[in-house]
């Protein structure tokens, strides 16, 4: 933390508009305008704003011995985070603005499974001049938009005083809060505490444009046959093209969810994930493929096959398909590595194909 020229204090990494990622500022209503404006302060790169706090100034009611000068909020905290990465309150990177010294930090506000998109301040408007018992408090609550539909509004715990302004400011398409500056009163008769916001709405990288790519080998068909006379048949799928890594195969939560739920498009991200993974593996030396020769179905959207094959007494067959993985996205791969194994002379023979020429020694089903 550190101190501020107005007298407040600020975390994060402290910036300006002119040199400010890609993106625009969204701005509160000036219902009330006093005070001094902090510094902009940024997530770092790459991280965006998935949570919030609210630092509150314990409300009391004046006696005739006593004239409490009341503020509404004093702070404004924001949790910034990876998208789709684990939102841990100890371990978010927090930046804030100007604040003032007096207040208490209320609990974290989180958006699951998505990003911060929009604001909105509840603000109590001037009280006039009638002092001692006229009180200003300015901006007494904030309500957050969050980009999942499961809690689009996140409201915070400040004081139920004033209203809140029409409908909240917002980013656009494939962007999130990812800046901040407040203005708070340091100065003053009456003092009111934080009375605007301004926020800074950033350009969302897309995953896809970014991923490093591996491959490696998954085994699609492992069948034996240790009969001494009949052929056997076996079932099985493949797949080829684009998909996205389901929910149980990721170990934290569903990265590729919160980059829909502000308007990224699968289809048209496969375009920026071809190219990742054609830059990022090359030749891969752990499978052998040249993915910028792989043809442009390896890179369209998945489709799946049930297939069947004929197996021969005493022989065993294992198919293993070329997979890579960059980000969510995988490509199942034309490329086949066929395994036949002759359990009478024990020799075992491999073979890298396409899967044109599988076909030519399975039958499709559907």
């Amino acid at each position: 933390m550190f101190l501020t020229d107005a007298g407040g204090s600020y975390e994060g990494r402290i910036g300006t508009l002119e040199n400010a990622p890609s993106g625009f500022k969204i701005e509160s209503k000036r219902v009330t305008n006093w005070g001094t404006w902090g510094p902009w302060v940024f997530c770092p790169n790459n991280t965006y704003a998935a949570g919030f706090r609210l630092k509150l100034y314990p409300d009391a009611e004046p006696t005739e011995a006593w004239i409490v000068d009341n503020r509404g909020m004093t702070g404004l905290g924001l949790y910034c985070v990876e998208p789709g990465k684990h939102f841990d309150t100890f371990t978010a990177e927090t930046i804030t603005s100007s604040e003032d010294i007096y207040g208490s930090w209320s609990i974290p506000f989180r958006c699951i499974d998505g990003l911060l998109t929009g604001f909105n301040l509840q603000v109590q408007p001037y009280q006039g001049d009638c002092s001692p018992h006229c009180d200003d408090r300015a901006t007494t609550n904030i309500q957050m938009v969050c980009s999942n539909s499961r809690t689009p509004l996140l409201t915070g715990d400040g004081w139920n005083l004033g209203s809140f302004q029409n409908d909240p400011e917002r980013c656009g398409p494939k962007m999130a809060i990812c800046g901040i500056r407040t203005q708070i009163e340091f100065e003053a008769r009456d003092l009111s505490g934080l009375n605007n916001v301004d926020l800074y709405c950033c350009d969302v990288t897309d995953p896809a444009a970014i991923c490093q790519g591996t491959d490696d080998f998954d085994t699609v068909l492992e069948c034996e046959n240790h009969g001494e006379v009949d052929n056997i048949t076996c079932l099985y799928e493949y797949s080829v093209g684009m998909s996205l890594l389901a929910l149980s195969e990721v170990k934290e939560t569903n990265s590729w969810e919160v980059y829909a739920s502000i308007e990224f498009g699968f289809d048209t991200s496969l375009a920026g994930a071809s190219a990742s993974f054609k830059a990022s593996i090359g030749t891969s030396i752990k499978t052998g493929t040249t993915w910028s020769e792989l043809s442009s179905e390896n890179f369209q959207t998945s489709q799946t096959f049930t297939v069947q094959t004929v197996v021969a007494p005493q022989t065993g067959v294992k198919y293993v398909q070329v997979e890579g993985i960059c980000y969510d996205f995988i490509s199942s791969t034309t490329r086949i590595r066929i395994e036949d194994s002759d359990f009478k002379t024990k020799e075992t023979r491999s073979v890298d194909i396409d899967v044109e020429e599988l076909m030519s020694r399975s039958t499709r089903i559907r």
